[in-house]
């Protein structure tokens, strides 16, 4: 008898503690993909999970090549371009700041810069010169602004997803 007791004790440890590692194991990486860290866009990296919200997205990677978010399978990865598609209507800004000049996006379009963990903020020079023209996100964590007529440079910075309104 006791050594059924002790098979079954060690059945039933052995049971837990697998159930244990496995729910520990999950959890950490549940937990390590909600909270991974999407800065660093690489081609081949997941860009978007499966929602579709980064569709067609560009940015510069830290190497300053340009990337597309495009719908792989099963998720969003970031594919290499030969260079931005032109114009830019959708972009995505990590930390870095992402520089455009006037023949990357179209003068006189509405755009809206959406938080993704950091304040958006965007700079537009202008091709006369003189001061630049800056905005900053507000309380709803988004930023609102029109493409200048005489825009030289548009810079945006933050973590941010910044779209054309009409894309």
């Amino acid at each position: 008898m006791k050594r059924s007791v002790n098979v079954a004790f060690t059945t039933f440890t052995a049971r837990l503690t697998a159930t244990f590692t496995a729910t520990f194991t999950a959890t950490a990486l549940v937990t390590a993909v909600a909270h991974a860290d999407p800065t660093v866009p690489e081609p081949g990296v997941a860009c978007g999970g499966s929602a579709g919200v980064m569709d067609g997205v560009q940015t510069f990677s830290p190497q300053h090549e340009v990337l597309e978010c495009v719908k792989g399978s099963p998720m969003y990865v970031w594919q290499h371009l030969d260079d931005i598609q032109r114009p830019a209507v959708a972009w995505f800004t990590y930390g870095p700041a992402a520089t455009l000049n006037r023949t990357d996006v179209v003068e006189g379009t509405r755009w809206t810069g959406f938080e993704r963990g950091d304040n958006c903020t965007e700079e537009q020079t202008h091709v006369a010169g003189g001061a630049p023209a800056t905005q900053a996100a507000t309380g709803d964590n988004s930023l609102d602004f029109t493409v200048v007529p005489d825009m030289a440079t548009m810079t945006l910075h933050g973590v941010c997803i910044w779209r054309e309104d009409d894309s």
